[in-house]
């Protein structure tokens, strides 16, 4: 397969420093045919405008309006599709040390007329293995069976289901998507010869509203949505308010208290939300 032109697909808020990182190592992989698509949703300060200073060749948006994580991306891949793009990264921007065969690896396997997306190791910046062929992660009683964290897609394939859900926000989105995929007879592959390094929760461990609000949520609403046993809902709903509670408890005994409150607050909010959120 000739290289196929990829748009690398990032966003940020308050992330500067992560997204120069990353920019750099993608830069550094041995892969001529590469666009820069990065998206500034509504950072405290201008300091994103350094990127342009370190690499004036991306292309950098800067929203008038914060986007949530579904639609920057549709936002930014819409763009870089317009641009001719063959392929687009969704990834992290608090992802580095991306193998320097990663897309001569990976892209080749869109040989397979039928694969709409591929995705490889991902490790954490420790080097320990995050996701792999021997850890992937279940969600719901489906396989996620490439990094959420980055993953290409043929600009066909994207295009044919839309893109991410929005009405979704975050979380759960990476399964509605793969699930998009396999039903509209698109293959998923991951090969894990080749791996990247990410820094779990660089932002949204910072964001207590999103964070348990849209967790709480959409897992409901996805328990609603998908095909599955009622006892497994029940004992899936049952443990996702068990982690929510322990996590309040956990701060509350920090001495947190106002923090604790909030993080109850949200996810009975986010609970209720997914119970009445439309199919």
């Amino acid at each position: 397969m000739d290289k196929g032109k990829i748009g690398i697909i990032l966003s940020q808020i308050n992330g500067t420093d992560l997204t120069e990182n990353c920019i750099e190592s993608l830069k550094s992989v041995d892969y001529d045919n590469l666009s820069f698509y990065v998206g500034d949703n509504l950072s405290d300060d201008y300091s994103h405008l350094k990127l342009l200073t370190r690499f004036p060749d991306i292309n950098l948006i800067t929203y008038t309006k914060r986007k949530s994580y579904c639609e920057t991306f549709n936002y930014l891949s819409k763009i870089a599709i317009e641009d001719g793009c063959e392929f687009v990264f969704i990834v992290n921007n608090d992802t580095r040390n991306f193998s320097k065969d990663y897309f001569n690896v990976l892209i080749p396997e869109f040989n397979d007329k039928n694969l709409g997306m591929v995705g490889s190791t991902c490790l954490t910046f420790d080097g320990e293995i995050r996701q792999d062929l021997n850890s992937m992660k279940n969600k719901f009683g489906h396989s996620i069976i490439v990094p959420t964290e980055g993953f290409i897609l043929r600009t066909e394939a994207w295009k044919e289901i839309g893109g991410f859900r929005e009405k979704l926000n975050i979380y759960t989105e990476d399964l509605k998507l793969q699930r998009d995929l396999f039903n509209s007879g698109w293959k998923i592959k991951s090969n894990h010869s080749v791996s990247f390094e990410h820094l779990a929760g660089a932002t949204m461990s910072k964001m207590t509203f999103h964070s348990n609000y849209y967790r709480m949520r959409n897992g409901v609403y996805t328990l609603r949505i998908l095909n599955l046993p009622l006892k497994y809902k029940i004992k899936q709903f049952y443990t996702w308010v068990r982690v929510h509670i322990n996590n309040s408890l956990t701060v509350l005994k920090k001495g947190k208290f106002i923090l604790a409150i909030k993080i109850i607050l949200f996810s009975f909010a986010g609970m209720v939300a997914g119970f009445t959120l439309k199919k």
